[in-house]
């Protein structure tokens, strides 16, 4: 029996530390922190980059899908799946094992301002491609989705296929022989 590659479950539990932390801070800092009352932005870099406080009603970069009780029941649900996922997967496939821990923190951090403050706490504006406000949490469910996807389309079969090599036994005269013997 394989042991739980604990190592996943810190990663989720750092990301979504990581993610509270800077929304509590960002609450704290330029939620309201203009003299007229409106909230304050900080420029990290002049036309690129700015934070700033923003309630997201919807999920990752503002995007609305359902209600919020819908929502919330999903994103449950599909923490649930992943935390199993996890758990079955164990030591194997460890970019996949990183990808599902990302969207997993992404999926929960996000789930914890629905559910305390509803609506999710972005503050993370790149203002030179003009995108939408994000947050940490936005960011590690992006980062899990491209690796996994990434995992799905590109390498899957190649994985599989190694896989298959790796587990074939050769036996020459009554001894198990490695491959590369053979090939000599």
């Amino acid at each position: 029996m394989k042991k739980i590659n604990w190592s996943m479950y810190l990663l989720t539990l750092f990301i979504i530390l990581l993610d509270q932390v800077t929304k509590i801070l960002t609450k704290i800092y330029l939620k309201g922190g203009n003299p007229d009352g409106g909230d304050r932005t900080l420029t990290i870099i002049k036309y690129v980059l700015k934070l700033t406080y923003v309630e997201n009603p919807g999920m990752a970069f503002g995007i609305r899908i359902g209600n919020d009780v819908f929502f919330s029941i999903f994103t449950s649900l599909t923490s649930l799946v992943i935390l199993y996922l996890l758990y079955k997967l164990k030591n194997k496939q460890y970019s996949i094992q990183v990808a599902l821990s990302l969207i997993l923190a992404g999926a929960i951090g996000n789930l914890f301002d629905r559910i305390i403050y509803g609506k999710v706490v972005d503050f993370i504006y790149v203002e030179l491609i003009k995108w939408p406000v994000f947050n940490i949490a936005d960011i590690a469910v992006t980062i899990g989705m491209i690796v996994w996807i990434t995992q799905v389309l590109f390498y899957s079969d190649e994985k599989k296929q190694q896989a298959n090599e790796e587990e074939q036994e050769i036996w020459i005269d009554g001894e198990k022989v490695s491959s590369d013997k053979i090939i000599r």
